[in-house]
């Protein structure tokens, strides 16, 4: 059994069709352009007692479980569960991807003054976003 090939050549690779290939839109000459983020948060940081699936005080019973469960919905290492202040770096990522409003300044100060909380609105937010 022979394989036929091209007759031309291929000069480009095949796109990809994740969910999470979004941030490459954001990105013109290295600047983030603001008009496409102009969705904001979906639920407020402080949110998470009025909701039971993701309650900030239950999961702090198995707190590495769920940061490794976060970690892995948004496409990360289950490692990054074990580095300190490793929420900051996945909300600034989960808000790029998602075209969510917001600053770095805005992601350190959240994972910086309550994990559990910003832990909790992410995963809120990915359930929204259906990921």
């Amino acid at each position: 059994m022979t394989t036929k090939l091209p007759s031309t050549p291929i000069t480009q690779q095949p796109r990809s069709t994740s969910k999470l290939s979004l941030a490459s839109k954001l990105m013109t000459n290295n600047h983030i352009d603001h008009e496409i983020c102009e969705k904001a948060w979906s639920s407020g940081l402080c949110d998470c007692q009025d909701d039971q699936k993701h309650n900030c005080l239950s999961s702090l019973c198995c707190w590495p479980f769920f940061k490794y469960t976060l970690a892995m919905r948004i496409g990360e290492s289950p490692f990054v569960s074990l580095i300190p202040c490793a929420v900051f770096a996945l909300r600034v990522k989960l808000r790029t991807v998602l075209s969510i409003k917001g600053s770095i300044i805005d992601d350190f100060f959240a994972a910086l003054c309550c994990e559990p909380c910003a832990v909790c609105q992410m995963s809120r937010e990915l359930d929204n976003a259906g990921l």
